[in-house]
């Protein structure tokens, strides 16, 4: 089980500059059971302040597959884009174009999670 999170990218830099850089060892920081690297300490910081504002939607599944099957395919940090102020990790570079061409899909994927996790919470 990988327990870096976003791939070691820097996931601010990435959702506010559209800039995959690789994070320093020395700005890190645990959440949800994962480790995000940072590429400065401002970055790191700001993180601190909204985590949630700043990790891949979905928990990280790919939005496409989620929206058009209900498949829980985990995403790839490799592949990602921002739609809106949101980031979404791919499980294909085909599924990136997908979700491009048909954003419908993202606000799908989102609302069937969204429907899922009220189901979970209230089996409780």
């Amino acid at each position: 089980m990988n327990h870096i999170g976003f791939n070691g990218y820097d996931p601010v830099e990435f959702l506010g500059h559209f800039k995959k850089t690789m994070g320093k060892p020395q700005f890190k920081k645990r959440y949800r059971a994962k480790t995000y690297f940072f590429s400065s300490q401002r970055n790191l910081e700001i993180f601190e302040l909204n985590p949630e504002r700043f990790l891949p939607q979905l928990e990280g599944m790919c939005p496409v597959a989620y929206a058009l099957g209900g498949q829980r395919q985990p995403g790839n940090p490799d592949l990602c884009t921002v739609v809106g102020d949101k980031l979404f990790c791919y499980s294909k570079s085909s599924y990136r174009t997908l979700g491009k061409v048909f954003p419908w899909l993202h606000k799908r994927a989102s609302q069937r999670y969204h429907y899922i996790k009220a189901e979970e919470v209230s089996e409780l």
